[in-house]
C-alpha cells in the first residue's frame, strides 16, 4: 500500500477519484497543483467543483451527468479549469471506472 501510495505521489499527472454522485474521494499532490487547492478543501466536496470554470459550468454539469449515465465506461474530453487564484487552464479529462478489489464499480 505504501509502494502504491508513493508512486501515485511521485506522478506529474493529476489524479482524482469521484463516487457516483460525482464527490470526490481522492486527490493526488499533482492533481492539488494543478487547481491549486488543497486536498482537504476537495475531499468530500461534491459538485459543482471549485475549479470548474464558471463559464463552462452548464457544459461541465452535462459531461457528468453523462458519465453518471454511462455507467462503468471510460471516456475523455477537453474542458477548462480555474485555479484557486483564478487562472485558467485547458485540461484533458480522462475518465475511467473506480472498480474496487471485488469487481464493484465504485465511481
Amino acid at each position: 500500500m505504501a509502494f502504491r501510495r508513493s508512486m501515485e505521489e511521485s506522478l506529474t499527472v493529476g489524479l482524482r477519484a469521484k463516487d457516483h454522485d460525482g464527490g470526490v474521494l481522492y486527490v493526488n499532490a499533482a492533481f492539488c497543483r494543478l487547481v491549486g487547492w488543497p486536498a482537504a478543501a476537495l475531499l468530500g466536496q461534491a459538485p459543482p467543483m471549485p475549479y470548474w470554470a464558471p463559464e463552462r459550468l452548464e457544459e461541465t454539469l452535462a459531461q457528468q451527468k453523462a458519465l453518471a449515465e454511462g455507467g462503468a465506461q471510460s471516456r475523455t474530453f477537453e474542458t477548462r479549469f480555474r485555479r484557486a487564484d483564478g487562472s485558467e487552464i485547458d485540461v484533458q479529462v480522462y475518465e475511467a471506472p473506480l472498480i474496487d478489489a471485488r469487481g464493484q464499480h465504485r465511481g
